[in-house]
């Protein structure tokens, strides 16, 4: 099986869906983004205008709230730490 097949299939399934729903928890390191195949779907998203939902847990929703308006640095520290294990 090759990389080709393999996108070509998962480029087409995220398309027929139509959106995508990103789990972002804990939002200081989501482990989504330490996933390949999470940052593949990322990626199919924003290539292929498929629409991309985040979503978190209430609570961390409420301290990311206060991070963008009390400390936008935390959060630019916690994306910039992407990295896949």
């Amino acid at each position: 099986m090759t990389y080709e097949f393999l996108e070509g299939e998962f480029r087409r399934n995220v398309e027929s869906v139509g959106r995508v729903v990103l789990v972002f928890a804990p939002w200081a390191a989501p482990v989504s983004l330490t996933r390949a195949w999470c940052l593949f779907e990322i990626f199919v998203c924003v290539q292929r205008g498929v629409p991309l939902e985040v979503v978190m847990p209430a609570a961390q929703k409420a301290d990311f709230t206060r991070a963008l308006v009390d400390d936008f640095g935390s959060i630019q520290m916690a994306l910039s730490k992407i990295a896949l294990d």
